[in-house]
């Protein structure tokens, strides 16, 4: 049973990790808070005012991208384009969690194990990491010879509650236990400091039941919302045209940097960058070569003349 202090922090993660465990990574001001882009991918805003989303948006590059984690659905604001909107289970460990497997203590990861972090992440695709994520509290690791087979490690942090996070086990190493040792080795970490483990999962998330073993009950559903500070494109079918300049790796280098690809696909009159990753939201990101080019062919779409 967690106190009162913790479940209302629990309802607002970010907000509560920014302002109180992770005050010292927060940019931004009362308004709006954010980790930096190469740390965590997650923002926050004191209230649902325009004035609080105005003053996020600012924290944004002109390409940015902030990932929100609410009570209920937001409602549209202006300068936003919606770029994935998912319900997330938040789960809590308040159960008894079994003693973890005997074996070799697991190794604690620092900075001279990012480059392979970074490669275990994207190859398992367990949410978002980036090259400073490790910063944000303990990661710990197996190796088998030599290479890293399997991680998990901490990320929000709030006054009483630790996030658990980044968990992942490479192909080649499934089926062994390593996961249910990473994450059972965490909680009673945290336990004996004091902390409620708790952690966070799409609601589709095959490794929900192994949670479910190591002693996590469902908390609440909360909703990630991943927004895109606006651009002149044009919204199709909820998504956004993007008009840009740059090359293919650009937009693959922005989406990786959020933790969620896109598939990217085929349409008449573009032309479409190469299937870099496949998700399930499937997000429709259109390239356009030249910024003249762009005009014409928003045009060919059926999109609003932009007086830029």
């Amino acid at each position: 049973m967690v106190s009162a202090a913790i479940e209302s922090a629990l309802n607002r993660p970010v907000w509560s990790a920014l302002t109180t465990g992770d005050r010292r990574f927060a940019e931004g001001g009362s308004l709006a808070l954010r980790f930096p882009p190469d740390m965590a991918p997650f923002g926050a805003t004191a209230d649902n005012s325009p004035e609080a989303f105005a003053a996020l948006r600012e924290l944004l590059a002109e390409d940015g991208r902030v990932a929100l984690v609410t009570l209920k659905k937001l409602r549209p604001y202006p300068g936003f384009e919606v770029v994935r909107e998912a319900p997330i289970i938040q789960m809590i460990a308040d159960a008894e969690t079994p003693a973890p497997a005997e074996r070799p203590a697991p190794i604690v990861l620092g900075s001279s194990d990012v480059r392979e972090m970074l490669r275990l992440a994207e190859q398992t695709n367990p949410g978002p990491f980036g090259p400073r994520t490790h910063e944000l509290g303990q990661y710990i690791g197996v190796r088998i010879d030599g290479a890293l087979a399997a991680m998990a490690g901490q990320r929000l942090r709030l006054d009483g509650a630790v996030e658990i996070s980044a968990v992942c086990v490479s192909p080649e190493h499934r089926g062994k236990g390593y996961a249910a040792f990473l994450v059972a080795w965490l909680v009673r970490k945290l336990r004996e400091e004091g902390a409620t483990p708790f952690l966070h999962a799409f609601t589709d998330n095959p490794a929900i039941a192994l949670y479910e073993r190591l002693g996590f009950t469902t908390r609440k559903t909360l909703r990630l919302t991943v927004l895109s500070r606006g651009s002149r494109g044009c919204a199709v079918g909820g998504q956004s045209l993007l008009s840009v300049n740059q090359k293919t790796q650009k937009y693959t280098d922005i989406y990786r940097n959020t933790g969620y690809h896109a598939q990217i696909v085929k349409a008449p009159g573009f032309q479409s960058l190469r299937d870099e990753h496949r998700d399930e939201a499937r997000l429709f990101v259109l390239s356009f070569p030249r910024k003249r080019e762009s005009k014409i062919r928003q045009r060919r779409a059926g999109c609003p003349r932009s007086r830029a």
